[in-house]
């Protein structure tokens, strides 16, 4: 098998006994352990099909500002003892997320994924575990041990509380802020949000639902303006699409990736419904104009930004924060419910800084997230009539059956476009 054979780790799970109580008992579940990814990929030829060339990866290290970047100058005895010369390491993404599965359930996926891989998520994301959290009754005594190997399976690739601070290399600079969850389900919700509530506050009609129906026209003719695809674009948009339970407006049941391509909308939509004689508008404007820019710089591919880029983007982080906070204190003064700030606006902050070492997409989860569906679909079809922990090594099973088979060339997916 191209697939690693999974390594049993004996840890607590919740089981259900036949007279329906259910307890916490030791259990066997399987796990794929990174270094033997590593080793069956290898062995088998598809080391840098799966990961990169290896010209690939030492390009990439030959991008990285080594004296400056935080996550190497905080251990760099282990850095400096790499010989990159012999044999250049992988650059990882360790992914975690859950989804739901049934009605009752959902599961928690570990994966990973070379960070400079170009081939489709099917490819290379390669799962690690994944737990149905109805086997986790106490998170911490289940996860633990499984954690605990993980570890010791990354210390074994030779790449500190929780085991993965024990990896050498690992540490606080590791932990990286994300496009999707930051931005496109986080501030860009709150600041297309507010645009949208701005400017039907100005439209005609007696009614929110009324002034929506003026408006929703307009976006989609700037979408066919702009040639956005259809399936990249916003629904026809409702009051519950632009109101969070606190009354102040964000944009809720709206897929993430579409609200990405707003951005360009965005823009449109202020500059037509902006007034040179308010500073407010201008201000609102200019903020959507710095998140657009954002946007289409953390769509370059690049690995590590040149100086003069990493300025630019940077700027335009900032930009966004500072005309989005004079919107946040206009809105205080006038008693208004609009333009809250989260904790998501801080660590925007900190984006900026992140992406002086390493490009957004480096780091982002749309092609994970993309994996986390076919996890959930997996996972929803090996449920029926299992134990939640035995759910666990079926899941492994197929993913190790199917990763095979693509890299055999006996099974292929005609309809998955590439993932960045």
């Amino acid at each position: 098998m191209c697939s690693p054979e999974s390594t049993s780790i004996r840890t607590p799970v919740l089981v259900r006994e036949l007279n329906g109580e259910k307890k916490m008992m030791e259990k066997d579940i399987p796990v794929n352990l990174p270094h033997a990814w590593i080793d069956q990929l290898s062995e088998h030829g598809f080391l840098e099909t799966v990961m990169a060339p290896e010209a690939e990866i030492r390009k990439f290290w030959s991008k990285q500002l080594w004296k400056e970047n935080p996550q190497f100058r905080q251990d760099t005895k282990y850095w400096k003892a790499i010989d990159f010369q012999a044999e250049a390491p992988i650059p990882l993404v360790l992914h975690g997320d859950a989804a739901p599965y049934s009605e009752t359930d959902s599961t928690m996926a570990i994966s990973m994924r070379c960070m400079v891989s170009n081939v489709s998520v099917q490819f290379s994301q390669l799962m690690l575990v994944n737990m149905p959290k109805n086997a986790t009754e106490d998170w911490d005594r289940t996860w633990d041990p499984i954690w605990k190997e993980l570890s010791e399976s990354f210390k074994k690739l030779d790449l500190r509380q929780h085991h993965l601070w024990s990896v050498p290399g690992v540490g606080f600079w590791t932990v990286k802020l994300d496009l999707l969850h930051l931005m496109d389900l986080g501030i860009s919700c709150h600041i297309f949000a507010n645009l949208l509530c701005d400017i039907l506050d100005t439209l005609p009609g007696s009614s929110l639902e009324a002034r929506l129906k003026v408006l929703n026209p307009k976006i989609s003719q700037i979408y066919e303006d702009l040639e956005i695809p259809t399936a990249e674009r916003f629904p026809k948009l409702l009051r519950s699409n632009l109101m969070a339970d606190t009354g102040y407006p964000t944009l809720k049941h709206i897929k993430g990736r579409t609200v990405r391509k707003f951005s360009p909308v965005a823009v449109r939509l202020a500059t037509e419904y902006s007034d040179d004689s308010s500073t407010r508008s201008m201000h609102r404007k200019a903020c959507v104009e710095c998140l657009d820019k954002v946007y289409s710089m953390a769509d370059e591919k690049k690995w590590v930004f040149s100086s003069k880029d990493f300025t630019v983007f940077e700027d335009a982080v900032q930009g966004t924060l500072s005309h989005y906070h004079f919107l946040a204190k206009d809105a205080l003064k006038r008693k208004l419910l609009k333009y809250s700030i989260t904790q998501k606006f801080h660590l925007f902050y900190h984006f900026g800084q992140q992406s002086k070492y390493l490009t957004p997409r480096c780091v982002w989860c749309y092609g994970p997230e993309s994996y986390l569906a076919i996890v959930k679909a997996v996972t929803a079809s090996c449920s029926r009539g299992t134990a939640s922990y035995q759910v666990v090594g079926k899941v492994l099973q197929k993913f190790s059956l199917a990763f095979h088979l693509l890299l055999k060339g006996l099974l292929d997916f005609d309809t998955e476009k590439p993932e960045d």
